[in-house]
Parts: C-alpha cells; structure tokens; sequence
C-alpha cells in the first residue's frame, strides 16, 4: 500500500534564512535546511543546538523571526500545528502521545471518529488500519495501549502520524527508550516508510542510528548547520567532530588505581527477575552489566540498592556480610546509584540544582537538624564545578537543563553522599555525544579516586570503552565474565541475543 506521493524533484523541503531570536538569544542564525524526498534525514547536534528550535518553527509551535519555508515547492505558510498537520507534516515525539486506558483503534481514530448524524460508528473501517497490518500485524486492534510494550506502543504513533496523509514524519530520538532488537524493528519500519513515498527527519544522538537508516545527515551547533553529509559516505569520527568541533577518541584506557582486592562479593543472588547471579567488584574498577532490555542488567542494580526484594543469597562488602533491604541501607553501605530513568527516578524536576545534589546527605551539611547554607552552597558549587555542569545559577531548575547536565546533576547528587560504590544504569542514555563524552572522564576519574564503579548498559561500544570487565547477561541469569581484550562486538551480541545458549 501506497501512503505517501512520489514526484521526481530534488527537494521536499526547504527551510531557507531561518533565524529564531528570544530576548537575549540569538538560537538560529540563519539556518538553510534541505530535505530529499523519499530519504531519511538525520539532524543531528548538541544539546542546545537548535535542533528542537528548528523542528517547532517547521510544525508551526514556535513563529520564526526571519526567513521562509518551502514545502513541494510551494510556500508554506502555516501558522498552527493543524495548519502543518494538515500540509503532511507529522511528528513521533520521544514522549509518546497516545492513551493507554483506549484501545489501540480507538487511538488510531481519535479526533477524526467516523459518525453519522452525529452518532459515532463503531467498528467502521479505517485507512490507518491498514497501515497497521502492513506495519505490524502482530498488534491487535482491539488491544488496550496499557498491554502493549514500548516498542509497540511506538508503532502505533507511527501508524497514527503516517496516516493522516502524511509528506514528511520527524521522530525525535525514538529509540531513546528501546533494546537493540526493538530498535532493529524500528528500523524496518522506517525502510517501509521510505518505500511507501514517505520522507522521514530523523532526530537523534545515537550514531547507530544514524549509519544504520540515515541517508543524509545535516549537523547543527550553536543554531548554525556546520555541514550536511551523505551519510553512507561518512566516517562516525568526522560526524561526532562536526557535532563538538574536535574528535573524540572513545577507547578503552585501563584504570591505574584499580586493584585486586574486592570492595563487592555477590554469591547466587535471586530475585523475582533473576537468578544466582554471583561476581566480584574489585576496588577502584568498572565492571560492566552487558544485555538487551529486560534480560536482568537494571534488575540488578535494582537489588544492590534495595529497591528489589533479594529471594535469596549474600551480598560481602569489604568480606563483611550485608542485608539491603532498601535504598537507605545501601547508601549507609556506601552504595549510590544513578537510575534508569532520570527525570522520573533521580531528579526532583522542580527543585534547583543545589536541592537535588543535595538531597542526598543532609547529615554532612546540617547541625540539629537544620541545614547550613554555606556548606550546602560550597559543597554544591564545588561538585557542579568538579562534573562541569553547564547552569546559570545552583538556584536554576533541574528541568531547565539539557540531558546531558540533568545526568551530571543525578552523578552529583551520588557523589554527595560520598559512595565507595557508585551503580549506573544507562549512564548516557539521551545525552548527546559531547556529553557522553564527559561522562565517561567523570566514571573514569572516580575510578582513578578508588571508587568502585559498576554500569549497566545496552550499548556495546559504551560498555568496551569504559569496563575492564564485562558480565554478559541474557534471560535473568550471567552468561560469563569477559576481560576487556577478550571482547568482541560479533561474539557479545550473538551470546545475548541467544538467550546464553552458547554456541
């Protein structure tokens, strides 16, 4: 089935002269973006960019200072989201925006119900539904969205964007949230888009992303585009310099204050997620969880910092028995963790940046149960200076940062409590490169420092870049335990993916 149009001609868009000024801030300077029909462009840059700036201007939510906007050749002159809704122009946000307690045909038809003298037709066919047995027909239209998984649940807003005769669908980072084979799904779905007529703007930070679909990718920093490339003719070195104006070297370098001696000895630990998971955490290094979503990596992190009903077995810190029970046993052990989720789990979106860092150990900072604001604002400062956070003020909103200084802030609030094991959970999860980057030099001084760092992530090239050894887990339970020069990417991804059926 046919959902977009195909006419042979260069451009399908033209966004020409774009400047966005807010008072005090210049963010586009001048932008001249172009898209291909039928390809998928990649925008791609910094947090803080102009990426999200640009990408309003085009669906209408934000009003340009100056400049025009072409779209099949013709000015387009929208002034509302309907209005660019209306031309073809659809957006998957990172934020999916459908309704869990409908179903999943419900969602695909709401706001566009199909009546009869003013008396809604159940049951009445839909083109969307077509799309959807086209795209994904494992999905059953009758299906509450609450049943349905993420990824699932992602295929829906697509079906729902592409069939409301859509031109151009922009997705932004829509595999933020996604393991490796649900983002390998998306990918499909993003070939059928293209093959169906449909021009896709793809948002993201993930270069895996970009090299496995993009066709082009235009790169944006401090509201101007430094270039666009064809991607399959680029290197990833030339791109992340384009991105942060220098090159980025993200290899693995050995931690000299690593030692032998364990800090953390887990013996056959058991949860209702896993089972006899059982390693060492030596003093001063970074052992790495690897695995797909789900396969027991979060689960237990999960436990070692209480937030997990253990089932059965022993935890040692420093050959001492301990009992975690919840998170404030585990920071009196001297256990911190920077969760998963950070805007739901580690930060308080609404307080400042000196409350969340702070959070964490009033005790150091307060006398009789008051807190002295000297201490806190010193002990704030020097940690915001030490990780780099880029704010205005320590008084500024956690939810006024970019992702990557939002993660800084969750690092510091750990490193407030003075850990000798610090947890990390997707630890670069929706950061951009620049960012990530930062991250990894933070993880790598703290272990320099002595501190046991143990991380849990999905991205292979995260996990050979920063661990000097790696547990690969699959379905609940440890496949094994590899040195750094022992990993290869063919070998680690095939063990995971088989649920540690060796082979």
């Amino acid at each position: 089935m046919k959902i977009g149009r195909t006419i042979e001609n260069d451009y399908l868009l033209e966004m020409l002269g774009i400047v966005k000024r807010y008072p005090g801030v210049n963010a586009l300077k001048g932008i001249n973006f172009r898209v291909k029909r039928n390809t998928v462009h990649c925008l791609i840059g910094e947090n803080g960019a102009g990426k999200s700036t640009l990408i309003k201007i085009l669906t209408c939510a934000e009003r340009m200072t100056q400049g025009k906007i072409l779209l099949d050749n013709k000015p387009f002159l929208g002034k509302t989201v309907k209005d660019a809704m209306n031309a073809g122009i659809s957006t998957v946000f990172q934020e999916l925006n459908i309704i869990d307690q409908l179903t999943v045909e419900e969602n695909l038809t709401l706001g566009r119900e199909h009546q009869r003298g003013g008396i809604l037709l159940r049951n009445a066919p839909d083109p969307s539904f077509a799309v959807l047995k086209e795209f994904a027909p494992d999905i059953p239209l009758k299906a509450r969205v609450s049943t349905l998984s993420f990824a699932q649940k992602q295929v829906v807003e697509i079906v729902k964007a592409v069939s409301a005769d859509a031109k151009i669908v922009i997705m932004d980072e829509p595999t933020a949230a996604l393991s490796r084979v649900e983002s390998e799904g998306l990918y499909d779905i993003i070939r059928k888009l293209k093959a169906n007529g449909i021009t896709i703007i793809y948002i993201s930070h993930i270069l895996d992303d970009i090299f496995s679909i993009g066709d082009y990718a235009t790169v944006l920093r401090d509201g101007e585009i430094v270039g666009t490339r064809s991607v399959p003719q680029t290197e990833r070195s030339e791109l992340i310099r384009m991105m942060i104006g220098k090159v980025v070297q993200s290899k693995y370098l050995p931690v000299k204050g690593k030692t032998d001696t364990p800090l953390l000895r887990v013996r056959n630990l058991t949860t209702s997620m896993i089972r006899d998971f059982s390693f060492t955490l030596n003093k001063g290094e970074i052992l790495g969880f690897y695995g797909l979503r789900g396969a027991g990596k979060s689960e237990t992190a999960r436990a070692l910092f209480g937030l997990d009903k253990i089932i059965s077995g022993s935890i040692e810190i420093e050959n001492k028995p301990v009992s975690i029970t919840s998170p404030r046993k585990a920071m009196r052990y001297g256990i911190a963790m920077v969760p998963e989720e950070r805007l739901t789990e580690g930060l308080f979106m609404k307080l400042s940046v000196k409350d969340n860092i702070a959070s964490s150990n009033y005790r150091g900072i307060s006398h009789a149960g008051i807190a002295n604001k000297k201490k806190t604002r010193d002990r704030v400062e020097k940690l915001v200076n030490e990780l780099d956070v880029r704010i205005h003020s320590i008084e500024q909103q956690a939810r006024t940062l970019s992702g990557g200084n939002q993660q800084k802030v969750v690092i510091g609030k750990c490193l407030n409590a003075s850990p000798r094991l610090l947890i990390l959970d997707e630890p670069t999860r929706g950061v951009d490169v620049g960012a990530k980057e930062e991250i990894y030099s933070i993880i790598r001084k703290l272990a320099r420092e002595n501190v046991s760092i143990l991380v849990c992530s999905s991205e292979y090239d995260e996990i050979a870049a920063l661990c000097d050894r790696v547990v690969l887990i699959a379905g609940g339970r440890i496949i094994t335990t590899l040195s750094n020069a022992e990993l290869d990417s063919q070998r680690v991804r095939m063990l995971t993916m088989n649920k540690g059926v060796m082979t």
